[in-house]
């Protein structure tokens, strides 16, 4: 499993991989497949949660 390097800028492989994740949470729920699109959805709000904390960690370093 791949996982973001602390070095990833926020505003830039992260950005990407969201929009990676959203296009396929769209074509997930399209095709009917709830269980998979679950999981990517969870993926997308972790990723969220991750990048508020980051930035907020950041802002008080």
């Amino acid at each position: 499993m791949n996982t973001l390097s602390p070095a990833v800028p926020c505003d830039g492989g992260a950005q990407t991989i969201l929009a990676a994740l959203e296009a396929q949470l769209a074509a997930l729920d399209g095709m009917g497949a709830h269980i998979a699109a679950a999981h990517v959805d969870t993926a997308i709000q972790q990723l969220r949660r991750d990048l508020c904390d980051r930035q907020e960690s950041d802002r008080n370093d």
